[in-house]
């Protein structure tokens, strides 16, 4: 499968990244700071049960998501596995396409 520019970018600089670094939690918050600037927040979480997260507060590009997921590209200590979070807002129906929201049976007097 052929790469697209940006996604082959993107792949470069994990490799690179993860060649350079030393795989701790702020290493990682650096990184992901770099790879996803003026994006959105960003950040690794240690969960201490040979658990990382990185969650991230925008929407990733499918190639992103594919890069963090199925390549081994990403910085992570030897052993870590890795939780991968998306927090896309509307969180919760607020939208007027969401349903049910303004469906439902309501008491009214």
């Amino acid at each position: 499968m052929r790469l697209g520019d940006d996604s082959y970018r993107t792949l470069i600089l994990c490799k690179a990244f993860t060649n350079i670094s030393i795989a701790t939690i702020p290493e990682i918050n650096r990184f992901l700071k770099i790879l996803f600037k003026k994006r959105g927040r960003a950040y690794c979480v240690n969960y201490h049960d040979m658990t990382i997260g990185m969650t991230f507060e925008f929407e990733l590009a499918p190639y992103e998501e594919s890069i963090l997921t199925n390549y081994e590209v990403v910085p992570v200590p030897s052993g870590v596995m890795v939780n991968i979070r998306q927090l896309v807002s509307p969180y919760f129906g607020f939208a007027s396409d969401a349903y049910p929201f303004n469906d439902g049976t309501f008491y009214r007097e």
